[in-house]
């Protein structure tokens, strides 16, 4: 599951900077500025080793439920 979780977040972070990209008005620089912070932090190692982190505790929960 890691590797799609991966995989969804670079997904996410092309989608951001498509989008952000696509914002080219002086009214939209806060928002244009916005969209870039969010999408360093979705492509950060320190994000993906969170979320590598997170899916892994989901996993072992799961597993003693069963």
């Amino acid at each position: 599951m890691p590797l799609k979780c991966s995989a969804d977040t670079a997904r996410a972070v092309r989608l951001l900077k498509q989008y952000q990209s696509n914002l080219t008005s002086p009214e939209e620089q806060a928002l244009k500025t916005s969209v870039g912070k969010v999408s360093s932090i979705l492509g950060s190692q320190l994000f993906q080793a969170l979320l590598g982190k997170l899916v892994l505790k989901k996993r072992v929960f799961r597993n003693f439920s069963l």
